[in-house]
């Protein structure tokens, strides 16, 4: 009864002309590979510091010669020695680096490190990449420690990041760019509120706990849109949108529906209270089929396995009613982007556990 309830508010909704998006053709030069990246000098050796770091000695000083007027040449070349380095560029050159317990690194604007080979953190070290510095991981980072993105990461195509550690967002999810893996424990930014609608970390959220005003949203998103036609081209699935961009008022419409016929506890299951659906956000579709045998289609289970590829995620998984307050939902996708999408995906997490913040 419920599918088929369901099944007739989304006949009701694609009569509105809300199950569409817009005519949009994307930039088809886009690199889905992963990143692009620029490293200068960059030669592969692992970490390399802003400005260079000097091991060896003054062969003058070495040898207790000097070069006052009242000694004897000497015959070795004077050599002159490097700036003393801020001990937040310190860290050896070599495959692999470990910042050990009690040690802090701090990369300072306009400085970059790239890490290659295998890396550590070590419980109770921590690295800090400030505001306008950048962290360019090409190989394994074994976070043990603390890692807090003040400035951008960018984590290449097979390079990871994973332990017991915390990497911490301070302002926005934009500032990592993942085409690797992290399973290391993410802590984003507090939530905020702008103009009534909630965000953490750049990610708007919308769910049983936050609302949007009765005013918010106008259409799908062009970003969504653009991913959703990329996905079909890549694939030949044909994610046919069921029901896409909802207002408030539709919302308003379709959820009391569900209640006069299912009852109130039934119906606050499956559909959002007015104000509360990610659908009038712009940002969720439901594809294909509306019912949870999509899950076991085809192309309903590839969706799952590689939409975050695209920008997407299943919002509500399979067991985590408890933490969504609503059903498994095969066929509702999010669109977050590509990066953020494959975080969640890799966490394991639903959104509201990924972003800490209460369903």
């Amino acid at each position: 009864m419920k599918n088929k309830i369901i099944a007739a508010a989304v006949i009701m909704a694609m009569a509105f002309g809300l199950c569409s998006c817009k005519e949009y053709h994307p930039d088809t030069s886009d690199d889905s590979s992963g990143a692009i990246w620029t490293g200068g000098d960059f030669d592969g050796s692992g970490f390399r510091p802003t400005k260079p770091i000097s091991t060896e000695p003054n062969p003058a000083s070495a040898n207790g010669s000097t070069n006052s007027e009242n000694s004897e040449p000497i015959d070795e070349p004077y050599v002159d020695p490097f700036e003393e380095p801020d001990t937040s560029s310190d860290i050896p050159i070599g495959e692999t680096i470990r910042i050990k317990n009690g040690e802090e690194y701090v990369a300072k604007s306009g400085e970059t490190m790239v890490l290659s080979g295998t890396s550590e953190i070590e419980e109770g070290g921590s690295l800090t990449i400030g505001s306008g510095a950048e962290l360019l991981v090409y190989g394994d980072l074994n976070l043990n420690g603390t890692l807090e993105i003040g400035g951008e990461m960018s984590i290449a195509k097979n390079a990871s990041i994973s332990g017991s550690g915390r990497i911490i967002v301070e302002d926005s999810f934009d500032q990592i760019n993942c085409d690797g893996y992290v399973t290391a424990e993410i802590v984003p930014p507090n939530p905020i509120e702008v103009d009534g609608v909630t965000y953490v970390g750049g990610v708007l959220v919308a769910n049983k706990m936050y609302s949007l005003p009765e005013d918010y949203g106008s259409g799908l998103s062009g970003e969504l849109c653009a991913a959703l036609d990329e996905m079909h081209n890549g694939t030949g699935y044909s994610f046919l949108i069921m029901s896409g961009f909802r207002s408030y008022e539709v919302q308003k419409n379709l959820f009391w529906s569900y209640v006069e016929y299912d009852g109130y506890d039934n119906a606050i299951t499956y559909s959002a209270y007015p104000g509360t659906s990610e659908h009038q956000t712009g940002l969720a579709v439901d594809l294909g089929w509306v019912d949870e045998q999509y899950a076991y289609t085809e192309e309903g289970m590839w969706l799952a396995k590689n939409c975050q590829d695209y920008g997407f995620i299943i919002r509500y998984p399979q067991g985590k009613q408890h933490i969504t307050g609503y059903i498994y939902e095969p066929w509702h996708v999010r669109y977050l982007g590509k990066s953020t999408a494959k975080l969640v995906h890799d966490s394991g997490l639903t959104l509201e556990e990924f972003l800490r913040v209460e369903g």
